[in-house]
Parts: structure tokens; sequence; C-alpha cells
């Protein structure tokens, strides 16, 4: 402690924790010139290849084993990579070899040497090439650090390579990229504004069927128009639309009923009771069978419109679910309106047609033509005396019989009305086996049924005479 300041007792006390690794290589050598650092001499002052770069730069830490099998995994890529540019030198040799032999052939002593020279020069280019990239793919060796071993690069340069952010998105996304106009691929890639939607054409059928089947009645006169001249598939969506928005508990106060005919629909809805598809016939039936209900103008103008022929022949020769429709509409012809229209569908020779297809039809239908006689030869003795010249009494009679009571009570009611003021028509009802059936319904447990056939009973023994009520006495009817 001459000087009375501490002085080291070796070299390596000169050297502060945290100096720069090439500093301290410095002291610790004397030199004024930094020396060659290998990573060993690092490793022991605590210092890594990356820890050369600043904190924020440094890459994340990777395990050994991941480092490992990246190195492996690369090793192999090079190989088979090598191994394809050998295999292609290969072939190009062979080729070049090919075309030598050929141009000897065709050559000259002097040709020939030119060709030897040519190939041994493109041999001496391939071995160039192969060193080359045996020297791109050498990594740098663990003893020394990148730039401070023998003819490296320096540490700063290194550290600043090691400091470089990667350019890639994560999770492998790719930045998108402006173009030309400013806009990103997200835009180019959308393919720019999306195209207007097709404006709807209101004059289209389907558009005029839709808003018809809304309910909107303006569309009435095109709807009526595709009736006319449209497909068939057409007029049937449209007949079906006006039947759907006609029925009573829908058109509560008729104004629907009134705003069709009034558009011209009735004509051609009667047309189409000839149509040669029968869903088209029983839409068209069915709209008419709607309009007509509870609406006299109506009525008349079907009958005008030479409808009850083309019903009539539906009720023989249509489906099914045709006469169930078509029904209806004679029906409402026949009832609540004015008496020409009654006599109008009697004229079409509807009276003998409906009692010869009443054995055929369902029970429902049965029901209907027994509602149309009824209205038919209500007030009027010509009507009656025909019903019963066409078999009506012997036919209604049968009805008695079925046992569904809706058929029997619309039965016994047309017949009641045939008998009144007719003593004859009295005794041909009871010619046709009426009395045993009529004591049937007199113990119905549907009451209806009991009303109807105490009514029949009660016109049979008041306008029948003292042989009726005899034979109603002996049958246990009275």
């Amino acid at each position: 402690m001459g000087d009375g300041g501490w002085k080291p007792r070796c070299i390596e006390d000169t050297v502060d924790q945290g100096v720069h690794p090439a500093v301290a290589a410095m002291r610790l050598s004397g030199s004024d010139r930094a020396p060659t650092l290998g990573l060993g001499a690092l490793g022991r002052l605590g210092m890594t290849l990356s820890s050369l770069a600043p904190p924020e730069k440094r890459p994340a830490i990777q395990s050994p084993e991941r480092e490992l099998g990246k190195k492996k995994k690369k090793d192999k890529q090079d190989k088979k990579k090598d191994k394809k540019e050998k295999d292609k030198k290969e072939k190009d040799s062979k080729s070049k070899k090919h075309k030598t032999k050929k141009k000897k052939k065709s050559s000259s002593s002097s040709g020939s040497s030119a060709a030897s020279s040519s190939s041994s020069s493109s041999k001496s280019q391939a071995e160039k090439k192969k060193k080359d990239k045996k020297r791109k793919r050498e990594t740098p060796s663990k003893g020394d650090i990148p730039g401070m071993g023998q003819g490296g690069e320096s540490a700063a340069t290194a550290a600043a390579a090691l400091a470089e952010p990667l350019c890639c998105e994560s999770d492998g996304a790719e930045a998108p990229i402006a173009d030309s106009a400013g806009g990103s691929a997200a835009t180019i890639a959308d393919g720019g504004l999306a195209p207007e939607p097709k404006q709807r054409d209101p004059n289209a059928p389907a558009s005029v069927i839709a808003d018809l089947q809304s309910g909107d009645l303006s569309v009435l006169p095109k709807a009526v128009q595709l009736l006319t001249k449209g497909a068939p598939d057409r007029q049937e969506e449209v007949a079906s639309a006006i039947a759907s928005l006609t029925p009573n508990s829908v058109d509560r106060d008729g104004s629907t009923k009134v705003a069709v005919a009034a558009a011209g629909a009735i004509p051609p809805l009667v047309a189409l009771l000839k149509a040669s598809m029968s869903e088209v016939q029983r839409q068209a039936a069915r709209a008419l069978h709607n309009l007509t209900s509870k609406n006299i103008e109506n009525k008349s103008a079907v009958i005008e419109a030479a409808a009850v022929p083309r019903l009539l022949s539906l009720m023989k020769h249509g489906a099914p679910t045709v006469r169930e429709q078509a029904v209806g509409v004679l029906r409402n012809l026949t009832g609540g309106g004015k008496p020409e229209n009654k006599a109008a569908v009697a004229d079409a020779n509807a009276i003998p047609t409906l009692i010869t297809v009443l054995r055929m039809v369902t029970p429902d239908v049965q029901a209907h033509i027994a509602v149309i006689l009824y209205n038919l030869a209500n007030n009027s003795a010509e009507r009656r005396n025909a019903i019963a010249a066409a078999g009506g009494v012997s036919a209604l009679t049968a009805l008695l019989a079925e046992g569904i009571p809706e058929v029997q009570k619309e039965a016994a009611d047309t017949l009641r009305v045939l008998v009144v003021g007719s003593q004859q028509l009295c005794m041909d009802v009871a010619a046709a086996g009426a009395f045993p059936h009529l004591a049937a319904m007199l113990k119905s447990a549907t009451p209806e049924v009991k009303k109807r056939g105490g009514l029949l009973r009660d016109a049979l023994a008041k306008h029948g005479g003292r042989g009726v009520k005899a034979a109603m006495e002996s049958a246990k009817v009275l």
C-alpha cells in the first residue's frame, strides 16, 4: 500500500462485471486492440451470442430439442436438394456427351479437340458451382463468434443481424398489399361493390299472383288476363287465390266478391271449367262456389256465362274432388236467388242428371244433390213432377236407409216437399218402402234426424189419404 491506493492482485480483477466482452478481452490481453474472442471465453464471462443484441430485439428462446429438430430437417432438405441438382447435372452431362459424340462423327479432328475442351470447361464450371453451394450451406462453428474469428465479420455486425425484426405476420398471414389505386388486397378480393339486387317486375305473372294472394285487389285486371291467356299453372294459381279471398268467413261484407266480378273474372273462370287439367277445373269451380254464395248478381252472372251445362258435365264425368266444388256452385245457383236462376238450371236437364249420379257419389255430394232437388221442387208443381218422373222418389227413399245423418235429413226434407198437396206422390213414397226407414229415423239419437223424420211423417199422414195412413200404422210409424 505504498502509494496509498488499491492495486489489483491479478489482471482479471481489472475487469468489472457488465463490461463489454471485447473490452474485457482487450484488458486481459493488455492490448490496445480487440483480440479474437471465442465462444468458450465468452461463456466464461457469462455472455452468449444472443446477448449481444438489445433486449427488445432478442429472439425468443428456443428449446434445444426444437433447434436440433429444425437443423435435422434443414439438413435433410439440403441433401434432397443436392441430390436433385446432382441428378440434373449428370443428366445434362450425358446429354452434352451425346451431342459431342454426334459432333465427332460429322466433324474433323480440330472439332473433336474443341469438344473435349468444352467438356472439361463444363466440368470445371460444375465443380465450381458445387463448391459455391457447399460454402453457402456451411454454418458458423460453435467455437467462434461470427465476425470475431479468423476472416469473419465484426461482433457489431452480427449483433445488428440478430437485432433485425422478422418480416412475417403471425399465424402465417400475409400483410395486405396496396393496389395502384390505393385500395387494399382485401378490397380487390371482395370484387368491389356488390351488384344491386334485381328489381321486382310488378307485371310479371309471379308478382301479380303474389300480390293477389296477399289481398291486393288492385292487380285484379292483370289477374283476369292471366285467367284468360296465362299458362295452366298460372290459371290454377289465380283461381285458387280468388277462391281463398272470397269465402264468407274471409269476405264478411262481400266487397271482395263484388270487386272480383267487376274486374271481369267470372267469364274466364267459367271457361276454365272445361280445362284439360282436373286441378284447374277444381280451383275454378271452387272460386265460382265462393263467388255465388250470398250474392244474387254473381249467381246471375255465372248462369249468363253458360256455366250450368259445364257444371252438369263435371257432375257426370269429373274427378271426385271436382264434383265436390261443382255441386256447391249448383246448390248456390238454385237457392235464394232469382226465380229465373232455378228455371235455367232445370232447363239445362239438371234434374235427371243429378238423380242419375246420386247413387255414384260420396255422401257429402249426395246431401248437396238432395238440397238442389229440394230447391227446384219448392213452389213448383212442374219441377216436382219432373223429379218424380226421373225416379227421384225411389232414389231419395234409398238415401233414408243409408244411416248417414246429414244425408238422411236432407233426403227426408226433399221427400216432404215432393208429397205436399199430392196423394199420388205420397203413395209413391209408401210403395218405395220408405216407412220402415222412417220408423228408424223417428228413433234416431240425432235430434235433427228425428225432427226431419217427424215432419215427413206428418206430411204423409196429411196428404196421403186413408190408405197411406193404414200403411203407416202397420209399420208403426204413426
